[in-house]
Order: structure tokens, then C-alpha cells, then sequence
């Protein structure tokens, strides 16, 4: 990547204006032709540094029921139990990190999931034989999206209690949201629907590229981006925009930090946390007399000691009673959570993830 790629890189993490041209759109702020910005993010997702550009959309409030859960695995078992959970379509993440609780999962389920949150874990984890699970779903968020700074070079930036972190741009952390008391029922009309799913694939790079989305929809492209609009001004669609492969982009460190923390100090904690901009996601979540940690922050730098330079940082801020630094040992599934799609209920119906004999898991 030279300089151009890196500015280009930083305007299309922000957002990608929902225009019939966008890719002219984004050439005009950032000095480029159409024709240049096109070639260069095909070479870019070519080589693996940009993911796609899509819609990405709050799974609250489309309804969807969502947590991060984590499990004990016997170290021999855990291929395996990473295989029998990665197959579900709503798992996105799938990690092992070096903590006794070793395998890491997201998992979303829909509005009409005939087995909800709680069966869809309690037969994923009984399918991948683990010892023990505990689910977290996010009681209060303080922070979430990673936009990975390009143009600012291979120098560090100050965080804020002064030292050198992982150069990072994340939006603003406001104040702490609402402790969450339930999940809001999804509010959004068939035509909503078919938008969000043609939104959220990935936007061919071409120049009218909203064009073929709202053929998938089954509307105009006009209709389409007033929907776009309106689901976005509703925080519907968080925003429209690129995302990296931050490994390929350069940012090969990832630690997940686990703070114990008073309820009473939570909020301003929370914040204080949020406010790193080597942080990409900030949460209070359920503790349990075996993982005391009610925050759990993800942290994104370009080597180890960035990344620990910030753990460090927070731990002299914050002052936890504990701590935890749980790094990616190996990552077993990736992948864009899709909305509104026929898996989820193909997967209930045809009995998937259900114990069997499984000599690998035995």
C-alpha cells in the first residue's frame, strides 16, 4: 500500500456516501478520478486488505438476539467443538485464546428462532462436547466498530493516559448507553427487509453499483437508497462502509481485556476504557462466580507490546480489582453476520448440531 491507498482506505472505513456513483463521490474528497478509487480498492481486496463495503447494521434492532459466549474445552476436543459451532450461520466469530475458558463464540439468532438464544447454545455446546459454558450478552455498550487508521503511518498516537498505542480512528465514545432489559421486537416492513439484505453484501466495485443491489431487492435504485437513508437515520444501519482484514491491513495483535470491576465504578470505567482508540468494542457484560469480569474490551495493535502497552495503560487507569489478558491463539471462523436469510431456520429444521458419536469429540 502507498499513500493514496492508505488515504483511500481511511475515507471508506468512515462511510460510503449512499449515492448512485459513490466511488465518484469518495474520489472527489479524497483527490481521486472514479476510475482510480475503483482500480485501486480492487487491487486492495485483490490482495486481502479490504473485506468488502456493505451495510453494517445493529442486530438489536432488527430484532435478532445476540451474545458472545465462551467455553471450556479439553484442548484435544477443541477442532473438533470449534467445527460443530462454526457450522451454525449465526456464529461469526470463533476463537481459541489462552485462557482456561479457551473457545470464544458470537452467535445471533433471529426474531422467529424456534430454539432462541439459550437452545441455540445449549445444543451448539452439547453438539461440540464442552465442559462448562457461560453466556455473556452485552448489558451495556460503551464502544463498537473498528476503524483502523492508514494514513497516519507506522508512528504511535498518545492514548489517553499518555501512552504510545496502536494508531487507531473509532467513533466517538459518547456516554454510557442504557443498561439493556430486554430485546426490542423487530419493527420493519418487508421492503425494509429485502433492502437491509441487498445492503449488507458486499457492494460490487463497479460504477453504478447500487444498480444491481436493488435489482436483489426487487426496487429501484432510488427506492433502495431511500431506504438506505432511512434505516441509517433510525440506527438501523450503523453505517455504510468498509471493512478491513485488519491482520492483512497491519494490525496483526489482538487482546481481549477482562476487567473485574465494582458496579458502582462501571459507567465512568467503561468510559474511560472506550475512550483508547486502540479499543474497538467496549462492553459490560454478566459476571459469575467463576469469571468476575463484567468489562470486556477488545484491543487491536500492530505488534504484542503495542497491545500491551495499552492493557497496562487501563489497568493503571481503571484500577481493577482483576484483570485478565486473553490473546487469539487461532481463529476458526470469520465471517459477516447475514440478516434475514432462510439459514437460520434450515439449520433448526434439519436437526444441525445435535450430539452424535463423534469419535474426534469422544
Amino acid at each position: 500500500m502507498d499513500a493514496v491507498d492508505r488515504r483511500l482506505l481511511d475515507a471508506v472505513q468512515s462511510s460510503v456516501p449512499l449515492l448512485p456513483r459513490p466511488f465518484a463521490a469518495v474520489g472527489e474528497a479524497v483527490g481521486l478520478g472514479e476510475d482510480e478509487v475503483l482500480r485501486r480498492l480492487a487491487n486492495l481486496r485483490e490482495a486481502g486488505v479490504l473485506r468488502q463495503i456493505g451495510g453494517i447494521f445493529d442486530t438489536r434492532a432488527c430484532g435478532y438476539r445476540s451474545a458472545l459466549v465462551t467455553a471450556r474445552v479439553r484442548p484435544e476436543r477443541l477442532e473438533g467443538a470449534a467445527a460443530a459451532i462454526g457450522g451454525h450461520p449465526g456464529v461469526t466469530h470463533c476463537y481459541e485464546r489462552d485462557h482456561a475458558w479457551n473457545l470464544w463464540f458470537t452467535l445471533a439468532v433471529p426474531p422467529d428462532s424456534a430454539l432462541g438464544l439459550e437452545g441455540t447454545v445449549d445444543r451448539l455446546c452439547a453438539a461440540a462436547g464442552v465442559e462448562a459454558i457461560r453466556l455473556l450478552p452485552a448489558l451495556r455498550v460503551f464502544k463498537i466498530g473498528a476503524k483502523f487508521e492508514m494514513d497516519g503511518g507506522d508512528g504511535p498516537i498518545q492514548t489517553p493516559a499518555g501512552v504510545s498505542g496502536p494508531r487507531q480512528i473509532c467513533d466517538p465514545p459518547g456516554p454510557p448507553g442504557p443498561i439493556f432489559d430486554g430485546y426490542p421486537g423487530a419493527r420493519l416492513g418487508e421492503d425494509e427487509i429485502a433492502a437491509i439484505r441487498a445492503l449488507q453484501r458486499p457492494l460490487p466495485l463497479v460504477e453504478e453499483p447500487f444498480v444491481s443491489a436493488a435489482e436483489l431487492a426487487g426496487m429501484s435504485q432510488r427506492e433502495l437508497l431511500r431506504h438506505a437513508a432511512a434505516l441509517g437515520s433510525r440506527g438501523v444501519m450503523r453505517r455504510f462502509a468498509a471493512l478491513l482484514n485488519h491482520r492483512r491491513a497491519g494490525f496483526g495483535a489482538n487482546v481481549l481485556g477482562a476487567w473485574a470491576i465494582p458496579s458502582s465504578r462501571r459507567a465512568e470505567a467503561g468510559e474511560r476504557i472506550a475512550a483508547f482508540g486502540a479499543v474497538t468494542h467496549c462492553y459490560e457484560r454478566p459476571t459469575f462466580p467463576d469469571w468476575p469480569y463484567a468489562l470486556l474490551s477488545m484491543i487491536h495493535g500492530r505488534s504484542r507490546e503495542e497491545c500491551l502497552a495499552v492493557v497496562d495503560a487501563i489497568r493503571c487507569l481503571i484500577g481493577p480489582e482483576a484483570f485478565a489478558a486473553l490473546w487469539s491463539a487461532r481463529e476458526f471462523k470469520k465471517a459477516r453476520l447475514q440478516l434475514f436469510t432462510p439459514d437460520y431456520s434450515r439449520w433448526e429444521r434439519s436437526g444441525a448440531g445435535r450430539p452424535v458419536a463423534d469419535p474426534a469429540l469422544a
